[in-house]
């Protein structure tokens, strides 16, 4: 009997260490040292401010629009399955009537389901915009996500001082740049209250994951932010933002895909990156501003606005 028990003991530890082994493949990071993905990215904000009755102030409307690109070339895979990364945003775009840029090389983090953590842009709408697509991504592959699923959750986004209850629904699968794109539709709201302020904020739009490939492909959502002062006056802020995928690059095949994505050839920074940043206006509408607190309602009660992101979404292959 022993040798039986020691032959049936041999096929059980290789059949575990087969498991172990498909199961780590399955697990691995898509990401290698030298991957590089961009994404075309179109930001607009506007901002209407009512002032405090019998302040003196003016009514005003300011608007500012961007546009550019975001790329992100990998440096290195930790063993978690995160990847270090360094970004490049290259903006153009004009704010209140003035021409502006914004030129900036910062540190992100690629996850392994392909989630995009920016660095250095905290309160930004495109960091909001990033923030929102992160969350649905690791809620759809959590939920092993397909067309008719549908959840709620609960998070916070960069730039927004409170938590925010949201619907989730993955709608269909499209295909975009040889991509298999599941569109997950959402929408969420928060109430903001202070002693001073009370307002809303809401958000609605689309996030398009490959959930095989494990790559984020795209975004479109808009906000509305509405901020009122108890001692009268109102600021109402309004949010676009778009990301498509522009290219992705690996250096080798991703592990666990069963058929390598249609890749591009990944466009090179511009020239205009070399130009120092002491040289540049960065642009509100990516950075951060316009304000959301009106003249003469005092300091706002939290963080919100304008938030960020896409109206149109990306154009499918056909």
């Amino acid at each position: 009997m022993r040798p039986k028990t020691a032959a049936s003991a041999a096929i059980l530890l290789i059949a575990l260490a087969t498991s172990a082994s498909a199961g780590a493949g399955s697990n691995a990071s898509p990401w290698k040292p030298g991957d590089a993905v961009s994404y075309d990215v179109t930001v607009e904000l506007q901002q209407h401010t009512v002032p405090k009755h019998g302040s003196g102030a003016k009514e005003t409307t300011t608007e500012s629009t961007s546009s550019g690109i975001a790329m992100f070339t990998v440096s290195g895979v930790a063993s978690s399955g995160a990847a270090q990364a360094k970004a490049y945003y290259v903006f153009q775009g004009s704010s209140a009537g003035k021409v502006a840029m914004m030129n900036r090389s910062l540190p992100a983090t690629i996850g392994p389901n392909g989630d995009i953590m920016t660095v250095g842009l905290q309160g930004s709408a495109i960091a909001t915009a990033f923030d929102l697509a992160n969350g649905i991504i690791r809620e759809a592959k959590a939920r092993n996500a397909r067309p008719g699923t549908s959840w709620q959750s609960t998070g916070a986004l960069s730039g927004i001082g409170a938590r925010m209850t949201f619907a989730r629904a993955a709608d269909a699968m499209r295909p975009y740049l040889g991509f298999n794109a599941l569109e997950i539709l959402t929408s969420g709201d928060a109430s903001l209250q202070s002693d001073t302020q009370s307002g809303k904020i809401s958000i609605a739009g689309s996030v398009y994951y490959d959930t095989v490939d494990r790559v984020f492909v795209g975004e479109s959502v808009r906000s509305f932010t509405l901020l009122v002062n108890t001692a009268g006056g109102h600021v109402e802020s309004t949010a676009t933002i778009n990301i498509a995928l522009r290219s992705l690059a690996r250096t080798t095949p991703a592990p666990a895909t069963p058929a390598p994505p249609v890749v591009t050839t990944p466009t090179p920074i511009p020239a205009r990156t070399k130009v120092p940043m002491s040289a540049v206006t960065p642009i509100p509408g990516a950075t951060g501003a316009p304000t959301t607190n009106p003249a003469n309602l005092g300091p706002p009660a939290v963080n919100v606005g304008p938030t960020f992101v896409p109206a149109a979404t990306p154009t499918p292959t056909p």
